[in-house]
């Protein structure tokens, strides 16, 4: 069917399953919550997104919703949330992710064995180029392998904490009667090293443009152990530096070595040990990359090939909803290691990512808006590849993979108002990636692309928010995030405040708009009642029996007694919770 402007007009048949409990999957408790369900053969994108801004979501063609009182007394409510991706803003957690991310594509980090199957947050890195926080957490050689020039920042640091640091603290030690024991000392080896440009310059404008600084925190840590002896890490620091410069400790040493390095003054600033230094090659040591990686980073993430190409490929894929032996295979492993689910046939993958009821729709050409849209400058993305084109509205798998591996795959829906997150699993052999985030970053970077082409697609939705579940939870650091309230049925800022509120409630909060109460949704009932006696709007709802359209009026006729009022209040309860335009526009299935 056409309708004005011969544009096609949308579809949708629905079955109604009414009202139904089921076990909370979250919590793991036994207690149950009331949903409202209906079962789609057909969908429209159009009557979707409509839905989508009512608390409905779907599970393959069945689409379902918490009952809005039970935002009173169920153990995990769940609330919408979305984020305008033209406004989001990155937090320091995701770009840590997003920066970890990349220096794994580039070759510059590399996991520690057997980390693959770590939480997310609890993976310890060993990139080259963070010098000391690097790989020698595993070999025990306090620093990693980097540049030529890094490596020689690397021996000076190395070499100050053998011939200085290591004999002063143990001189010191004994002049004062305090415990040293050699082996946990030896372990601080990491504390020395080059001091930042900012530190540097400071002493260059005294001392001379070509000195080098470098810092040991090592009072910090042995005030742990020191601590009932003496006040603070800066008597610690002042009392090494007094020992090292009257004992003249390993200079003559470190200036006869390899580098060259004179020592030509220790100070004791803010509990740190600063070591001032001339070389006798004036450009050793000109590598700034220890210090300065994460500018060189953000200056150039996303350009990687100002760093050369990177050692392995990332490339993104979307295709609408099909089924995919590897995908399948992919799921069954996520499952397995992740949720502890051994038991996953093909037609239960198939019924929960595969199956759906939302047409493909295509789009041709775009609006006069969306062309002048495309001369301006694209918007900056996050990912480190091609984001997909936008293909149209639908259901679709977004594929991730490295060197052609398949590594993770992404179920979404797409609307003409946002991309609806459903579903995402990964290879558990990269959970040290953090690919749940780089996931995220990927969808809101598509919204913000597909919006040049289609100007109202610019929401991303999450799927629920629950409070209480920190699976669900992490939904929140996406910002400025917004929660469809479930009486006003308004989106409202997610912002501190109701975050308190949320946190003082357990997660039940019935209200979260501040507005009044004018047109509230929270009785559905009453609203039923007014669609049952008023009748008109009720009356012209679209029907389908036995495949054959009728108007629920004319379907009243044949019916008799109480299965007559059965069905007006059926009707009616569906109506009230689907929203008079959703409902007025879809076809709704008896038989």
């Amino acid at each position: 069917a056409r309708g004005r402007g011969g544009r096609k007009r949308p579809v949708s048949i629905v079955r109604d399953q009414g009202q139904y409990e089921s076990v909370c999957g979250y919590c793991g408790e036994e207690s149950t919550t009331r949903n409202r369900g209906m079962l789609a053969d057909k969908l429209s994108h159009v009557h979707y997104q409509l839905l989508l801004d009512r608390m409905w979501r779907r599970c393959g063609k069945l689409l379902y919703r918490t009952d809005v009182e039970g935002y009173r007394w169920c153990c995990c409510p769940p609330y919408s949330i979305r984020v305008d991706a033209n406004k989001f803003k990155i937090s320091k957690r995701q770009k840590k992710a997003l920066r970890r991310f990349r220096s794994y594509l580039n070759g510059e980090w590399e996991p520690r064995a057997g980390s693959g199957l770590q939480a997310a947050g609890d993976v310890d890195m060993t990139e080259a180029k963070q010098g000391q926080e690097g790989a020698a957490g595993k070999k025990g050689k306090g620093w990693g392998d980097c540049c030529q020039d890094c490596t020689k920042v690397q021996a000076a640091c190395q070499g100050i904490w053998q011939e200085c640091v290591l004999p002063a603290i143990q001189g010191y030690a004994a002049e004062r009667g305090l415990g040293c024991d050699a082996e946990s000392i030896s372990q601080l080896a990491k504390t020395t090293r080059r001091a930042n440009r900012k530190i540097e310059m400071g002493y260059a404008k005294d001392k001379g443009k070509h000195l080098k600084v470098f810092c040991s925190s090592v009072s910090f840590r042995l005030a742990r152990d020191w601590g009932k002896a003496l006040k603070s890490a800066n008597e610690i620091a002042e009392g090494l530096g007094t020992f090292l410069t009257g004992n003249r400790i390993g200079f003559e040493t470190l200036e006869k070595g390899g580098l060259g390095i004179r020592i030509t003054g220790v100070e004791a600033k803010s509990g740190f040990l600063n070591f001032v230094a001339n070389l006798a090659d004036e450009d050793s040591l000109s590598c700034s990359c220890e210090r300065n990686g994460g500018k060189k980073k953000k200056a150039t993430q996303h350009n990687a090939v100002e760093e050369g190409p990177p050692k392995r490929t990332l490339t993104m894929e979307m295709m609408p909803s099909t089924f995919l032996q590897e995908e399948y295979e992919l799921f069954c492993r996520y499952q397995q290691s992740v949720h502890k689910d051994k038991e996953n046939d093909v037609e239960s993958y198939k019924g929960f990512l595969v199956e759906t009821p939302i047409e493909y729709e295509s789009v041709q050409g775009c609006s006069s808006s969306s062309r002048q849209s495309n001369r301006d400058s694209p918007p900056s993305v996050h990912m480190p590849c091609e984001i997909p084109a936008f293909q149209g509205y639908g259901a679709f798998h977004q594929q991730y993979r490295i060197d052609g591996k398949l590594v993770a795959v992404g179920v979404v829906d797409v609307m003409a108002n946002c991309l609806s997150s459903k579903y995402f699993f990964w290879d558990p052999d990269y959970a040290f990636l953090e690919l749940g985030k780089i996931s995220s970053l990927a969808e809101i970077d598509f919204v913000k692309l597909a919006h040049r082409e289609q100007r109202g697609l610019h929401y991303y939705y999450q799927g629920f928010y629950i409070h209480t579940c920190p699976k669900m939870a992490y939904k929140a650091d996406y910002k400025p995030a917004e929660l469809l309230c479930p009486t006003s049925l308004t989106w409202v800022n997610f912002d501190e405040g109701l975050r308190q509120k949320m946190k003082q409630s357990q997660g039940r909060m019935l209200v979260l708009a501040e507005s009044g109460f004018q047109g509230l949704y929270q009785d559905e009932e009453k609203r039923c009642a007014q669609l049952v006696e008023e009748f008109t709007r009720l009356g012209d709802l679209k029907c389908m029996l036995h495949d054959k359209f009728v108007l629920f009026r004319s379907l009243l006729e044949w019916a008799k007694g109480d299965y007559k009022e059965m069905l007006k209040i059926q009707a009616g309860k569906w109506m009230a919770s689907c929203g008079s335009e959703a409902s007025s526009g879809m076809i709704y299935k008896l038989a």
